[in-house]
């Protein structure tokens, strides 16, 4: 009858080493893949908190209002929106920090950031100036991303004349009118709104464009307002 042969010393030393050796590096795997986890899932979270934000700038631009305020040195009700190159102000029907108030805003860049900025009309009442991008940031600041270049450009007519015969119906003459893009756009001077706004920027080494049609441009949706009735 054959003898039954266990384990020797040895050898249960050698399967005790190799057992843990294998919890070792399932638990160094495992604390790799938690944190790992972790940090996609951060990252996924930045990216939404990220596109949650550009959403809402992008729909303040779009909602731009055609609010007049009365001018310190003419003394006439004059539309507020000033767009430049490198920077636009604006009122919007709702502001991000008071949804049921209008704001005025601020969209340029700042210390290499594209950067959005408002008060709303209870923390500052525009009434006879144009309100510059550092007294708006006082209020809310909003850094949106790094960009190493940032340019805007507007689209609309050179007068409220020429507009209105651009758009005329029933015309039998061809009208020589038509929108054009500027480079800056003073709707105290043009007194109106432009149709679109196209921001030009370059984040991250790629170069993108985001076109915005304004609300406003459509007659069936405006809400004119003003700070105070015109004597």
């Amino acid at each position: 009858m054959a003898k039954e042969r266990g384990l020797t010393l040895l050898e249960m030393l050698v399967a005790l080493v190799l057992l843990s050796a294998v919890i070792t590096l399932s638990g160094i795997a495992y604390r790799f893949y938690v944190v790992g986890f972790f940090r996609q899932q951060e990252k996924l979270q930045l990216k939404v908190e990220q596109l949650r934000v550009e959403t809402a700038v992008k729909q303040q631009v779009l909602s731009a209002a055609e609010f007049y305020f009365t001018d310190r040195e003419t003394n006439k009700n004059r539309l507020l929106f000033v767009g430049l190159q490198d920077e636009m102000t604006f009122v919007s029907h709702k502001s991000i920090q008071k949804p049921n108030e209008e704001a005025t805003a601020w969209l340029g860049v700042q210390d290499g950031h594209l950067t959005y900025c408002e008060a709303s009309m209870s923390q500052l009442l525009v009434t006879d100036a144009i309100p510059s991008a550092d007294s708006l940031c006082e209020y809310y600041r909003l850094s949106l991303f790094a960009v190493t270049e940032f340019s805007a450009s507007y689209f609309g007519w050179r007068s409220f004349a020429e507009r209105y015969a651009g758009i005329s119906e029933g015309s039998q003459i061809p009208s020589p009118f038509s929108p054009e893009w500027f480079d800056r756009y003073s709707a105290a001077e043009l007194e109106m709104l432009p149709l679109w706004i196209r921001f030009s920027y370059r984040r991250d080494d790629q170069e993108q464009t985001l076109w915005l049609e304004l609300v406003e441009s459509d007659p069936d949706k405006k809400r004119i307002f003003m700070t105070r009735e015109e004597g």
